[in-house]
């Protein structure tokens, strides 16, 4: 058990076979962290050892930026360790598995339910924090890249209007001109209790600054906005999403540069 795990079950992730994923390198090599290494000049072993480190490094970066994130504990070589998020040696479901009809889905949240209106609401507000706050597109944002758990068992949960439960800092409130159109989140012990969606699988997120960022998070946002659009509720558009994310306003944290200096040392 890492002493940093508070008793909490903790989970381990594996990296074995860097062929899983092509394109690899273009989530490496345009991100000035590795700017003295090319991913492609590596032997197998380097890179699936970058790659971990890196998807420790941005949850580091995520998780201390308030964005809801499994708590990274550490990673050595090729594995990583975090945070267990689930129940009863249970994971957690993805957004995907939730629903219910011909997908699959566990029936958890039937299609029109409010709850989905709280759960883009989350999923907005994180992409939004993990942009200004971590400085960090995500880059694979989808139904299969999002869990759904008790906000009891996040660390940086959300309250109502997007503001951290748990962790200091200022505040990221939905701005109501810009979503209006799906709503308004109360402060509730039923929303206190309830859901929250958590971003995972961070090995390809960028710096805002990547030179392909604005491309991956127009499709991060274009993905989630054609899956929720399916679960019958009403959303932005794309245009309005990207909108929201990039469109500074008080009570950002987004003082500093976009640099690691956030980023914990790994515990070997």
């Amino acid at each position: 058990q890492n002493p940093t795990s508070d008793g909490f079950d903790v989970a381990i992730k594996v990296f074995k076979r860097i062929q899983e994923f092509r394109g690899r390198g273009e989530y490496i090599d345009g991100d000035s962290r590795y700017s003295r290494q090319s991913f492609h000049k590596l032997d197998q072993r380097q890179q699936i050892e970058v790659w971990t480190e890196k998807e420790y490094r941005n949850l580091v970066r995520a998780n201390n930026a308030g964005v809801p994130v499994p708590t990274p504990l550490s990673c050595k070589k090729n594995v990583l360790f975090m945070r267990f998020l689930g129940e009863d040696g249970w994971p957690a479901l993805q957004l995907r598995e939730i629903g219910g009809g011909g997908g699959g889905g566990s029936g958890l949240v039937r299609k029109g339910s409010g709850k989905w209106t709280e759960l883009y609401c989350q999923v907005l507000v994180a992409i939004k924090r993990l942009y200004w706050c971590a400085h960090l597109v995500h880059g694979d944002i989808s139904e299969y890249n999002i869990l759904v758990c008790p906000m009891s068992l996040v660390e940086n949960a959300f309250e109502g209007g997007g503001r951290r439960r748990r962790r200091g800092g200022g505040a990221l409130g939905l701005e109501k001109d810009s979503l209006s159109i799906i709503g308004e989140e109360k402060e509730t012990k039923e929303e206190k209790d309830g859901l929250q969606a958590v971003l995972i699988d961070f090995g390809q997120a960028v710096e805002r600054r990547h030179p392909s960022a604005h491309t991956y998070l127009c499709r991060d946002l274009r993905l989630i906005r054609e899956f929720f659009v399916k679960q019958g509720i009403s959303t932005l558009s794309i245009d309005e999403s990207e909108q929201f994310i990039v469109r500074e306003q008080s009570g950002d944290d987004s003082d500093g540069d976009d640099d690691d200096s956030d980023d914990d040392d790994d515990d070997d």
